[in-house]
């Protein structure tokens, strides 16, 4: 890496960089981010950034580089990674800072987890799903070498034997929740492919280590049951719609109790360190009004019954099988699941959850939350760094900010709470001062537009962004090192560039760890550069329109089955503007709920309406 410090590319390509310095915190707190107390006329940016015409911002001519100058191999030699530094984050002191290996991990799991080729485009539109709502008749599914995969079954039917309470949880209720049906969550368990590296064991009980290795459980009626039943609960008692929740449950665990990410993380809610911890410090206020909750909401009764599972956690590696294994388990990880989500929405929006209800705290004044763009929003980082006035200077006065900061909060899941919040803040106040208005499809996650890459081939704009980012990692020896120079010589440009492209191309670009005082001058004469990180992702980038890629695959799925499109998805899921529904149509009971003869049947699809019978659409937050 000495020649990585001693390169005038370093200097060059850094400095450039460094226009876009991302300021990321770990606390959560309510403060004034970004240095949004400033007058918008004493900002740096001038609106002579901004080109005339949508179609420069993907220009490829290396001509425009600054960087046209250093030759291919300077730079080959300046950004190639040797075997220890691949496997190490350039930012060791940020948690959600990723090594390029991790993000190699992630994303090989993505494109597994779903059946898309390895090295593919991470795009789940294209895979055409059929609806897979039955259960796994467990006998069939564990026989043979699959043995293994009947463990957790046999755990939940000894604990049911041994505690009516948990008898109740793994049984079908006669009724259904209104906000998700259970097929929904049947579905996500069943396409959910990971390999036995992204599956735990905790061969040692609760308090210990996962292991990697397991095997995927039996989907059974019991477990989907058990799953279903808690899940609903927790997301109904919190005030959290399940299904915005189920797209990122689809992605990353597919709902199975005993998945494991590639930072350990745990379970169904893929609870990270950073995470559970973050929660242990609120966790007693929460599960106090969830208590007080149980006296008016059915919901948070039903939760509360499990209170003896419900003990504060203890966050390190060494007992993270504490959120994996049954009977505690799936409750206790959804439920710190669902505080987390709740917690940095309340964050953002000044909300305040008391007794079951959300309110607004207008200066002392509680209000009910309507999740409407009629909410005033004073308080909490909405409120501090003005959002909504900054989105009516930019020409759009309907957003639901409630809208909004789910879907801030569902990137705080990848790139941490305040670094989520500080990259919206960041675009709005660029476009402003560029002068440039936003529209609703600056903010489409659901259709990407499409442009031609340097590759000469066509793809979606947020796939684009994620291979010019994914530029700065290159391998010794790596066969793409050749196009990733090309894409790194105009990656700076890319980058100042950003906030005059779409939200979603944006937070690709800009989940990182550029930081000014590792391109001070001064330090770059330093002979010793140990103590300065090197470039590192924060999160994923393209985390959220992955979960849009995710989204839409349950839409297509259950629409080509006969049912409603929106019958697994909130319409409003990742929109900053209220879809207008009408009320959806009742879906048809699958032809056959009875489990399936053999794990490798496939399951039938929801029966079609009636002929003539009109599809319609809900919409609930």
């Amino acid at each position: 890496m000495n020649k990585w410090f001693n390169s005038s590319f370093y200097f060059a390509f850094w400095m450039l960089l460094a226009l876009l310095p991302m300021k990321y915190t770990f606390n959560i707190s309510n403060q004034m981010d970004h240095d949004s107390r400033k007058v918008i006329v004493q900002m740096q940016e001038q609106s002579s950034m901004a080109p005339s015409h949508d179609e420069d911002l993907y220009s490829y001519d290396q001509s425009e580089s600054e960087l046209n100058g250093m030759s291919d191999q300077d730079v080959m030699d300046a950004l190639a990674l040797s075997e220890q530094e691949y496997q190490t984050s350039g930012s060791p002191n940020n948690p959600y800072a990723l090594s390029p290996a991790q993000l190699d991990f992630y994303e090989a799991s993505l494109r597994e987890n779903s059946g898309l080729a390895s090295n593919s485009a991470i795009d789940f539109t294209t895979i055409a799903d059929e609806v897979a709502v039955n259960y796994e008749d467990v006998a069939a599914c564990s026989a043979g070498k699959n043995k293994n995969r009947g463990n957790i079954e046999a755990v939940i039917v000894k604990a049911a034997k041994q505690s009516s309470m948990f008898a109740d949880a793994i049984s079908e209720r006669s009724q259904e929740s209104r906000e998700l049906p259970r097929k929904c969550v049947t579905h996500v368990m069943n396409k959910f492919g990971a390999s036995p590296k992204a599956l735990a064991r905790c061969p040692g009980g609760m308090n210990t280590a996962p292991q990697r290795g397991g095997s995927k459980p039996c989907i059974s009626k019991n477990l989907v049951n058990l799953t279903y039943n808690h899940f609903v609960d927790v997301a109904e008692c919190l005030n959290i719609d399940a299904k915005d929740l189920l797209p990122k449950l689809s992605n990353e665990s597919g709902l199975l109790i005993n998945t494991l990410g590639g930072g350990f993380d745990a379970g169904i809610g893929q609870l990270t360190q950073p995470a559970i911890e973050e929660v242990n410090k609120h966790y007693d206020r929460y599960l106090a009004e969830v208590e007080k909750a149980a006296i008016k909401k059915p919901a948070c009764l039903r939760v509360m019954q499990y209170k003896p599972y419900l003990k504060k956690a203890k966050d390190p590696l060494a007992h993270r099988c504490s959120f994996i294994v049954p009977p505690e388990n799936p409750m206790k990880n959804i439920m710190y699941m669902a505080i987390y989500n709740r917690m940095n929405v309340d964050n953002l929006l000044g909300t305040k959850y008391i007794a079951g209800e959300t309110f607004i705290d207008n200066n002392g004044q509680m209000v009910a939350l309507t999740n409407t763009p009629s909410d005033r929003i004073v308080g909490g980082k909405f409120g501090n760094n003005n959002i909504q006035a900054k989105f009516a200077q930019l020409g759009m006065t309907d957003v639901n900010l409630s809208n909004l900061a789910t879907m801030v909060a569902f990137n705080g899941y990848n790139t941490g709470p305040s670094t989520a919040f500080n990259m919206l803040n960041e675009y709005l106040d660029k476009r402003i001062s560029a002068k440039r208005p936003l529209t609703e499809r600056d903010f489409d996650f659901h259709n990407p537009k499409t442009a031609t890459d340097i590759d000469g081939k066509t793809k979606s704009v947020t796939e684009i962004a994620r291979l010019f980012v994914r530029s700065a990692f290159i391998k010794k020896n790596d066969p793409d090192a050749k196009i990733k120079v090309k894409r790194a010589k105009l990656l700076p440009e890319k980058i100042r560039k950003s906030h005059l492209l779409t939200f979603p191309e944006f937070l690709v670009y800009n989940q990182n760890n550029f930081d000014s005082s590792i391109l001070n001058p001064k330090n770059l004469a330093q002979k010793d550069h140990s103590k300065f990180e090197r470039f590192a992702v924060i999160g994923a980038p393209g985390y959220l329109s992955f979960l849009a890629s995710k989204d839409t695959a349950l839409r297509t799925a259950f629409e080509n089955s006969g049912a409603d499109k929106y019958y697994c998805s909130n319409p409003n899921f990742l929109k900053i503007r209220d879809y207008k529904a009408k009320p959806m149509a009742a879906v048809a009971a699958a032809a056959d709920d009875e489990p399936t003869p053999a794990p490798a049947a496939k399951a039938k699809a929801p029966a079609k309406p009636e002929a003539g019978a009109r599809k319609a659409t809900t919409s609930k937050k």
